[in-house]
Parts: structure tokens; C-alpha cells; sequence
């Protein structure tokens, strides 16, 4: 994979698709404190959204409003047609929507193949009870599941160390093992919550390589949150700017970037 991330005009010139998601006016509370605040927007099919923001912009909430991990008092979220609100969590991979989250969720004990693995069981219809009851289809499932896992840690450049242990890999290994375990279940949208965090500059620079290549490969539709800017602007065809909950711009990239009230609430915080 190249190390140099991709110009915007190099990655991004394809003709509107129907939107694939539709988030409508969602609201959340925590208490006193309004998390989302009636931001609407959609994600169309094939492209990569890119949700920015200053911290505690309301990026993850709405990530894990669309995972179904929390509920909104208010709004609407329709995936593909099928209103996501009415879905509990354990429906969402069923549906094809995997996620990713800022803290690694591996096991460090496990094989980094077992680990991808155990991704499967999200969207399996065997699960682990089949399994515990050695049932002939778990089995098949079983190994079903295993060679799919090696098959991504092959694409990923990552067939080496399937043996090895998640806790003596670097960082950035464990960044792209996360995300092949999100692409276990086949997901049609995939979404990425900072995965540039903690990554080195050429890591950054792959991992941009390889949300392209992954996207491409699977027709795959990505939500990104992230605040590494120079890699969200680099291959989204979409941005989506939140700022105490409320949107305050999106559009093309490079416009929302010079946008007086994106420098001010974000890009010219630092």
C-alpha cells in the first residue's frame, strides 16, 4: 500500500447516488445536557462522509444513535428504507452496519484470527449457543467464519501475524485488525470512529490508502468521525460539521473547510 495520501481529485469524482442513510432531526439528552440538537443530513450510497467537530461536538453520540446504542428522545434515522429507530441494537449488523470505536475493543489474550473472527458472531445466525451445543451447522459456521477472517487479514496486509497475541502488536496494527473485524459481517455501511487516532504520520497515510481500497473492494458506504483533517479531507466526497450538538455546515470538503464558522468552531481551535 502507497504511504502518500490520495488528492481529493485522485479519489472522489463519482456521479450522485440515492442516499443510503438519512439521519432527520434527531435530538438526545443527558440530563441537562443536549447532546444533539436537531442535526439532519445524509450519506450516499458508495461515498465517504466525513462527521468533524471540536471535542464533545456530539460526533460519537450520533454514531451511537445510528449503532442503536442510544436512543434519541426525538428525529428519525432511516437506513436504506428501514427505520433504524425501531430496531433494537442486536438488529443493526442484520441490517449491514458495522462500527468501529475510538478505544479498541480486542482481546488482548486472543489471536489477532480469533479476534477478527469473533466478529462473525455479530451478524451469525448459529451464534455461540450452537457452538456450546456442537451442533453440525456450527461448525460449518465455524470455519465459514475462520477462513473469512484470514481472507481479511490477507487484503489488509495482515496475514502475518493472524497468530499472534493482540497485546504484543503496535497500535497501528491493532487500528487495521479492528476494522477487518468490522468487515466480518459484510456490512453495506461501515463506520470508522477515529481511526487515525494515536497513528503515526505514514500510518495516517496508509490507513487513508486502505478506507479507499476497503470501500472500493466491498462497494462499501463509510461514515468517518475523525480529526485528523488532512486525512478526512483527502478522501471524502462528503464532510458534516457539528458544533454543541448542532450542524453548522457540510457540503464538498474543501468549501466546508473554509467556511468562517468551521475555522472558528474547529479547524482554528488549535
Amino acid at each position: 500500500m502507497g504511504h502518500a495520501i490520495p488528492a481529493m481529485a485522485e479519489t472522489e469524482q463519482r456521479a450522485p447516488r440515492r442516499p443510503l442513510l438519512e439521519v432527520k432531526d434527531v435530538r438526545l439528552r443527558f440530563g441537562a445536557v443536549m447532546a444533539l440538537d436537531g442535526p439532519s443530513f445524509s450519506v450516499e450510497a458508495g461515498g465517504i462522509c466525513g462527521l468533524i467537530g471540536p471535542n464533545g461536538a456530539g460526533k460519537t453520540s450520533l454514531f451511537n444513535c445510528v449503532s442503536r446504542l442510544y436512543t434519541p428522545f426525538e428525529g428519525e434515522i432511516d437506513f436504506d428504507g428501514e427505520q433504524l429507530l425501531r430496531c433494537a441494537p442486536h438488529e443493526i449488523a442484520r441490517l449491514g452496519i458495522s462500527r468501529t470505536f475510538q478505544n479498541l475493543g480486542l482481546f488482548a489474550d486472543l489471536t489477532i484470527l480469533d479476534n477478527v473472527a469473533l466478529g462473525g458472531y455479530v451478524g451469525s445466525r448459529d451464534g455461540f449457543f450452537s457452538g456450546l451445543l456442537r451442533l453440525p451447522s456450527a461448525g460449518r459456521e465455524e470455519s465459514r467464519r475462520e477462513q473469512r477472517a484470514l481472507e481479511l487479514l490477507q487484503m489488509l496486509d495482515l496475514r502475518e501475524v493472524a497468530g499472534r497475541y493482540a497485546d504484543r502488536l503496535p497500535f497501528g496494527t491493532l487500528k487495521r485488525v479492528e476494522i477487518a473485524r468490522a468487515l466480518m459481517v459484510s456490512p453495506r455501511l461501515l463506520m470508522l470512529d477515529e481511526p487515525a487516532s494515536g497513528l503515526t504520520h505514514e500510518e495516517v497515510a496508509e490507513l487513508a490508502q486502505t478506507i479507499l481500497e476497503i470501500r472500493d473492494r466491498f462497494d462499501l458506504t463509510v461514515l468517518l468521525v475523525e480529526h485528523h483533517i488532512g486525512m478526512v479531507r483527502s478522501i471524502a466526497s462528503h464532510l458534516v460539521v457539528l458544533d454543541g450538538g448542532q450542524k453548522i455546515a457540510e457540503g464538498e470538503p474543501e468549501a466546508v473547510c473554509r467556511a468562517p464558522q468551521v475555522i472558528e468552531a474547529y479547524l482554528g481551535a488549535a
